[in-house]
């Protein structure tokens, strides 16, 4: 009897530990799928912020005479773009979803870019460029109507970006795709197919789609591989658990991965290459509320980031602060030539030196080996093109795209002129002008128009 009530105490005891760990796991579970829904929900409330700015900014941009204020608007729509695409794409929806809504983010980001140039040299715009904006802004109305109902069905409770929604009985967000999340995102980008085709200077013209990547290496790798290398590009240490998020098309085909981050409320998303199994893209849901480092200290974290990662021969070239974090543009040097089309962009934490995102698009669409040719004029020739008084204060070889089709060597010349910074590009083998930038420094950034 005595062995009898041991047996049954320990079994008791057993059941209570079971129950208790059981019930710890379902805690733990909620509490994970809280805090993730929490960061789904300020991404999305962040995008809808960002894509009301782009549209009142757009708006003003439209109506305004004087050169400097469109400049400035114009400048803010670039910004704003370039941060809803980072707010876009942590949301848990597939590539295929969002592409399109990501591509319209993109060309409205750069041709508000190329425009503010026009209105730097005091240019007008055309009919043309002033019909193309305006459909743009309509575009961007339409979105931001849009993106405004849905945060209506998320306040609701209708929509739950960790769960698809409540009429999915789906616990896979992609395989509960054409729930409600997804169908308002297909139903935008349906209404908007009519935006301009945008043929202009800029990365994401239409006609960049048309070239063929110059730096993809190696063989194509499976999915399971591709996971290993996000793993591997994140830090195995950090990674608690990863999900394939799909397939990413186009000229660069790629796998995504969505990371969650060990011991902390923070995920990532990784996009590795098919063919080669390069990092094409990698960002952390992570926005700083404070600002600790100066930029040239965050610099110095970008400069390390890249060594670690094996990119070598980075130069930076530019760089802008936005939300507490330091972005760094980077272009490949061979030599003592900076090549310009080989671009990588790299995000750091002004909080803690952390990393945030690698964007490497441009250096796998440009890098390769090149055979650069002897300048036909001289340095000091190509001075001879510089406007009287214009005071030089550094001079370069560099090679900067045309069309996105091909490059040309030029003579980098940087300085003053009238109390305004600029770099002048000369043709090294006709001589003539190819390109003249004016550097803007403003809240510790340095950007060029």
């Amino acid at each position: 009897m005595k062995n009898k009530n041991i047996i049954i105490g320990v079994l008791l005891v057993s059941l209570i530990g079971i129950g208790v760990f059981g019930y710890q796991q379902r805690q733990e579970t909620t509490s994970y799928r809280t805090r993730l829904e929490n960061n789904y929900q300020y991404d999305f409330q962040s995008l809808l912020s960002t894509v009301k700015n782009i549209e009142t900014n757009m708006s003003k941009a439209i109506v305004s005479t004087s050169h400097s204020m469109s400049v400035e608007l114009l400048t803010e729509v670039w910004r704003q773009a370039d941060l809803a695409q980072t707010y876009l794409g942590r949301l848990p929806l597939t590539h295929s979803t969002l592409k399109d809504t990501a591509k319209f983010l993109n060309q409205v980001g750069d041709f508000s870019y190329a425009m503010a140039k026009i209105h730097m040299d005091s240019g007008s715009l055309t009919k043309e460029q002033q019909n193309d904006f305006q459909r743009l802004n309509n575009s961007c109305n339409y979105l931001s109507q849009q993106l405004q109902e849905m945060n209506e069905l998320v306040a609701s409770g209708e929509i739950i970006f960790s769960q698809g929604s409540r009429e999915s009985n789906e616990a896979n967000l992609d395989e509960a795709a054409e729930n409600l999340v997804t169908r308002n995102f297909k139903t935008v980008q349906k209404e908007m197919v009519d935006y301009p085709k945008l043929i202009y200077d800029g990365p994401f013209s239409d006609h960049i789609s048309e070239i063929e990547p110059k730096w993809i290496e190696g063989e194509k790798i499976t999915i399971e591989e591709g996971q290993k290398k996000a793993i591997e590009f994140i830090g195995s240490e950090n990674v608690e658990e990863v999900e394939n998020s799909g397939n990413i098309e186009g000229v660069i085909k790629a796998y995504k991965y969505n990371i969650k981050i060990k011991d902390q409320e923070e995920s990532a998303y990784v996009e590795i290459t098919q063919k080669g199994g390069h990092v094409l893209k990698a960002m952390m849901n992570r926005l700083p509320h404070e600002q600790k480092l100066s930029m040239e200290e965050a610099q110095k974290k970008a400069d390390e980031f890249l060594k670690e990662k094996g990119y070598k021969n980075m130069e930076n070239s530019y760089y802008q602060k936005y939300s507490n974090v330091g972005v760094f543009n980077y272009a490949y040097t061979e030599g003592d030539v900076l090549c310009y089309p080989d671009l990588i962009k790299v995000q750091i934490a002004l909080d803690n030196g952390g990393f945030l995102g690698i964007e490497a698009q441009g250096f796998h669409y440009a890098h390769h080996e090149r055979k650069i040719e002897k300048p036909v004029i001289t340095m000091e020739q190509a001075k001879e093109n510089l406007i009287e008084d214009f005071e030089l204060t550094s001079e370069r070889l560099a090679i900067i795209p045309t069309d996105f089709k091909s490059e040309v060597l030029c003579y980098e010349l940087k300085g003053t002129y009238n109390y305004k910074w600029f770099i002048i590009y000369i043709n090294a083998k006709t001589g003539e002008e190819e390109q003249i930038l004016q550097i803007i420094e403003a809240d510790e950034s340095v950007l060029t128009l």
